[in-house]
């Protein structure tokens, strides 16, 4: 009777370490960002991305993005930032300490056909870039980048 009581004691004691570490693991980063997940924020982050809106300093700039496509990768290690849309094509390496609501965009490669979407404009530049994360869902992805004296914020929807 005694054993029993130390299994009951036994598995009380996990569950509620477990939990407690499950709830602190995964607290909420973002602003708008959700409270609880089971998927890391980098495997939350991979995929391709359509334009749901852009606004620069409080300007909707949604259309001129029609048909773009932001895509996160991370092949062994090695993250990269890809944006392809009609004669657009941008790529950068990020990092991303998952425990900052940042990434950091460097080693840029921009060709553009001679056109310059303002909508894109902090893209093409070879300079660091701080992407301040607002919301990261599994399906759901908005930052915001300080450039220029102006905000843009991007807000994304995964296509896959």
């Amino acid at each position: 009777m005694k054993t029993s009581v130390n299994y009951k004691k036994f598995f009380s004691i996990l569950s509620i370490v477990s939990m407690t570490l499950l709830m602190l693991g995964s607290c909420k980063k973002y602003p708008e960002g959700p409270v609880f997940s089971l998927q890391t924020p980098g495997h939350r982050l991979v995929g391709k991305y359509s334009i749901n809106r852009c606004f620069v300093g409080g300007v909707e700039l949604t259309n001129e993005l029609n048909g773009t496509v932001f895509t996160f990768k991370n092949l062994k290690g090695n993250n990269t930032f890809l944006i392809n849309g009609t004669g657009l094509s941008i790529s950068a390496a990020y990092s991303w300490p998952y425990s900052k609501d940042y990434l950091d965009l460097s080693t840029f490669y921009y060709m553009d056909n001679n056109r310059i979407i303002p909508a894109l404009e902090p893209f093409t530049q070879d300079a660091e870039i701080r992407i301040i994360i607002m919301l990261l869902k599994q399906r759901e992805f908005s930052f915001e980048i300080e450039f220029n004296d102006k905000i843009y914020r991007y807000e994304l929807e995964k296509n896959e």
